[in-house]
């Protein structure tokens, strides 16, 4: 008898903890035999490119096709920073329950809109004024120095991530009573960024 076909699944499962989050040592063990390529829908997660982050959120076709590999869409991490081509993100380009969201550096991005995301990664985009959000655990908008609107909606956050104190000063401080923040500011006498924890 096989010793993979007397593989109890919670064993792959904490086998596959100890290794990256998209690890090509994890793809390549889950394609190594048939009883685990069978597990690999259910626990390998895949981090797209550019290219194919583009194609994820524009063709139906392409995420209904990647959609099919996979037990949830949390196993899928996009990438779409610095494109210069997107001005707003939202669930209509099929992003809801994904796991990370890198849209970073898109200096014309002006809204995002994003339901049901573990991360979302919106740094250095000059342009954002609005992100409205809800069930996203951890969002970084440090160094949106236009970002003003939508702050109400953040209540499920749990990681914040902000380029100064100035987003707290508003009616909705309530709301960040129970987020671990995370403030980057620029010394004067440096060139690199400091953490500051709160």
């Amino acid at each position: 008898m096989n010793l993979f076909n007397r593989l109890d699944e919670s064993i792959i499962k904490v086998i596959l903890e100890f290794m990256n989050y998209d690890s090509i040592e994890k793809n390549t063990l889950l394609n190594s035999c048939s009883i685990l390529r069978k597990c690999k829908r259910e626990y390998f997660s895949y981090k797209l490119n550019k290219e194919y982050s583009i194609m994820y959120i524009h063709s139906y076709e392409f995420r209904k096709l990647i959609d099919s590999n996979i037990k949830s869409r949390n196993q899928i991490s996009i990438d779409l920073s610095n494109n210069l081509d997107i001005r707003t993100i939202s669930n209509k380009n099929g992003l809801n329950g994904l796991h990370k969201i890198n849209i970073s550096h898109c200096t014309h991005l002006q809204k995002v809109k994003i339901y049901n995301v573990h991360s979302i990664i919106a740094s250095h985009c000059s342009q954002l004024t609005t992100i409205k959000l809800c069930k996203v655990l951890i969002l970084d908008v440090s160094y949106c120095p236009r970002l003003y609107s939508g702050l109400y909606t953040w209540k499920n956050v749990d990681t914040l991530h902000i380029t100064n104190s100035s987003l707290l000063n508003n009616r909705y401080l309530e709301r960040f009573l129970n987020m671990n923040i995370i403030i980057y500011e620029m010394t004067e006498d440096c060139n690199y960024y400091c953490n500051h924890y709160i």
